[in-house]
């Protein structure tokens, strides 16, 4: 295959992904209005019912928990828990910044650069006929740095991290958290690479 086409296919993964990325903030905002709107409802009950009856007036809203589940067969039992939060910890890991955002954008972006690291950079050296460690492209030594911050160092921005010259947000120390306006800059910055690659591949490699 040329380096053409291994570029373009690549190019349309990383867009596959940035489409996940987008799809689940959706999601999770969506999430986030269920969990209010359900909050909102318990407390106003507890206070409709106090209203009711006032032998209630001492009572408080206690909180309410959101469960996911499963229904099991029959003469075991009917219902299942697969997973129950707090209704204010599903609203604060669905909020913007929490911990499903940060998820998100963390995985996508370290499964973004492992498919070069481990497929593409290699294909396009093949057909360029040097090694893969010839290949040098900038942004995705920055991303090397990103992606491993955030799989062994617990999404906590390190010394190499703060190197970074062109994703320049994170001092060392920082949490790792991609907002959409940050992701879509790395995807501007992967696409600008693969098109310069594609138009001038031996600005790319390095002497052996």
């Amino acid at each position: 295959m040329p380096a053409e086409s291994i570029i373009d296919e690549y190019r349309a993964l990383v867009d596959s992904i940035y489409g996940i990325f987008l799809d689940a903030r959706d999601g999770f905002w969506h999430v986030l209005e269920k969990a209010e709107k359900a909050k909102s409802e318990s407390k106003q009950r507890v206070e409709e019912l106090i209203e009711e009856k006032p032998e209630y007036a001492g009572m408080k809203y206690g909180g309410l928990e959101h469960s996911y589940g499963r229904v099991v067969r029959a003469g075991v039992r009917t219902y299942s828990h697969l997973h129950q939060v707090p209704i204010e910890e599903l609203i604060r890991r669905n909020s913007e910044g929490g911990s499903n955002f940060q998820f998100i954008g963390n995985t996508c972006l370290a499964v973004v650069y492992q498919y070069w690291e481990d497929h593409y950079r290699a294909a396009i050296a093949s057909e360029l006929k040097v090694e893969p460690a010839q290949i040098e492209v900038p942004v995705f030594g920055e991303l090397r740095w990103l992606r491993h911050a955030i799989i062994h160092n617990r999404a906590i921005a390190t010394s190499d991290v703060a190197k970074c010259e062109r994703f320049k947000w994170f001092r060392r120390g920082d949490p790792i958290i991609f907002s959409r306006e940050k992701f879509e800059l790395v995807i501007d910055g992967i696409l600008e690479a693969l098109d310069g690659i594609k138009a001038n591949p031996n600005s790319y490699i390095k002497s052996a």
